[in-house]
């Protein structure tokens, strides 16, 4: 907060702003982010799927080189769990994208990010900076915890 005191200005932090940071950093790291192209490409996929897929549904199983292993499937409304599902909406296109995850996964995300990468040889979502694993291996599938 800033305060005029005659010519000079004076910066303090109070303790408000204090827990109101803490607490927004806090909620940064209970959500899984989607990225721009990653939102971009649901969004086209669920405009042309026949099935009528409506959401990207993210988790993690035990395997892979490094211990764990992200996955991915499309999924219909009726494949989430109220009870046990986490969902997350687009920023961009929050009626359209929806990614959804699992309690016992989440753990594993919490504070991700999912994106969306072309290459050459493959094109694929995947989990990008994702706070809670220690190192991944050099395909980026598969990644080893921190806990």
């Amino acid at each position: 907060m800033w305060t005029n005191l005659g010519k000079r200005h004076v910066h303090s932090t109070t303790r408000g702003s204090q827990k109101e940071e803490e607490e927004e950093d806090k909620d940064k790291e209970e959500k899984l982010h989607l990225s721009e192209k990653c939102e971009r490409q649901l969004r086209s996929i669920f405009a042309k799927e026949e099935e009528k897929k409506t959401a990207l549904r993210v988790g993690v199983d035990g395997g892979g080189c490094a211990g764990f292993q992200y996955t991915f499937a499309l999924v219909d409304e009726k494949d989430v769990d109220a009870a046990n599902d986490r969902v997350f909406r687009g920023a961009l296109y929050p009626e359209e994208v929806k990614v959804v995850c699992d309690e016992v996964s989440f753990a594993y995300l919490k504070g991700s990010t999912v994106d969306y990468s072309e290459e050459m040889i493959r094109s694929a979502f995947e989990v990008v900076k994702n706070p809670n694993a220690e190192q991944k291996c050099g395909c980026g599938v598969s990644f080893e915890a921190k806990f």
